[in-house]
């Protein structure tokens, strides 16, 4: 058996390695919670505008995504989207929240909301990755 090198693989070629590392992990995860959620914001023409994009898995709230568009910035959207997202998490039980954030995008934001940093990933070549957590109540 010969290892084949793809540098442009096809989303196919991907979803194949994905869906079967999944198949051996579910016997193990079965009965623990994946569940996907977003939380977005439209305009009057129903647009998003803003959104937030996570899972909970297991009693773990996963922020995967959270995006406001350039105009409204500054304006409290992002907060109001975590706190909806953490409260709802919450809800459902979760205890913890995890994310990672690159350092031109919004670890001062997330600090500000109560997270620290766990891990940093520092290289001269590529942006800061900051690894951050934060418990919920």
């Amino acid at each position: 058996m010969d290892i084949i090198k793809n540098t442009e693989p096809t989303d196919q070629d991907i979803v194949e390695i994905r869906d079967n590392l999944r198949a051996f992990n579910r016997p193990f995860l079965e009965n623990i919670r994946n569940d996907q959620l977003a939380f977005y914001i439209n305009d009057d023409s129903a647009v998003k505008v803003a959104g937030i994009a996570g899972r909970m898995r297991g009693n773990w709230l996963l922020v995967q995504y959270l995006w406001v568009s350039e105009p409204l910035k500054n304006q409290g959207l992002g907060s109001r989207l975590l706190k909806s997202l953490e409260d709802y998490a919450v809800e459902q039980g979760c205890h913890s929240v995890m994310l990672d954030t690159a350092s031109f995008q919004a670890e001062p934001f997330y600090r500000k909301h109560g997270y620290k940093t766990e891990m940093t990933l520092e290289d001269n070549d590529f942006p800061t990755v900051f690894y951050m957590t934060k418990q919920l109540k």
